[in-house]
This record gives C-alpha cells, sequence and structure tokens, in this order.
C-alpha cells in the first residue's frame, strides 16, 4: 500500500510537501501480528505468555543471530503500537487497502 501512495502521489500536486499517516483499518494484538508473520515465513513458532520486557532482554544478547526471530527495533515497535485511521486517503488516493494476512505477506518466504 505504502508503495502504491507513494507513486501516486508523485503526479498529485496537492499532496507536496505533506505527511501522510498510513495504516490498516484494523488492529490486531502482538501475538496475532507474530502469528500471521509465523505463517507468512513458513515456519512454526512456539509462542509462550512471557513479558514484553523479558524477550527485549533477549533480543539485546541474540537478534544478531539469524536463528533469533525477532529484533530489539522490531519488539519496540510493537510494544509502542502503531495505528491510525487512514480511510480517507485510501479514498482519496483511490487505493484498494490491502489485508495483513498470511496471503499478502508471501514474499517473507
Amino acid at each position: 500500500d505504502v508503495s502504491q501512495f507513494f507513486v501516486k502521489s508523485i503526479d498529485k500536486k496537492s499532496s507536496n510537501h505533506q505527511v501522510y499517516k498510513l495504516g490498516g483499518s484494523k488492529c490486531f494484538s502482538w501475538i496475532q501480528i507474530m502469528q500471521i508473520l509465523s505463517e507468512a515465513c513458513g515456519r512454526k513458532k512456539i509462542m509462550l505468555p512471557v513479558p514484553a520486557i523479558a524477550v527485549r532482554l533477549l533480543a539485546i544478547l541474540f537478534d544478531r543471530f539469524r536463528w533469533f526471530p525477532i529484533t530489539r527495533e522490531q519488539i519496540d515497535m510493537l510494544i509502542s503500537g502503531n495505528t491510525c485511521n487512514s480511510s480517507n486517503l485510501y479514498s482519496e488516493f483511490e487505493i484498494k487497502e490491502l489485508n495483513f494476512s498470511k496471503n499478502n505477506l508471501e514474499y517473507l518466504s
């Protein structure tokens, strides 16, 4: 979706010098995001209920290794959240929203 907004904004004069907050229409929990990403990557992940701070501490030690499933930065972004309502922008730019789903994340596998 972001690339479509970027391309369409090039010819749209009213988008010059504008900042757009883009986001999907559905909110996901940390667990839902991890499950969808895991499925999209074709990997089965064991998920245990662990506080985010504990996972972040592990990431400080292990995120440099490919086998560790998440980086510090990714944990920080998941914790802080990143929701916004962009429905008016999808209409204005005539873009059909793609769902955050396994099928739309096939490029990760």
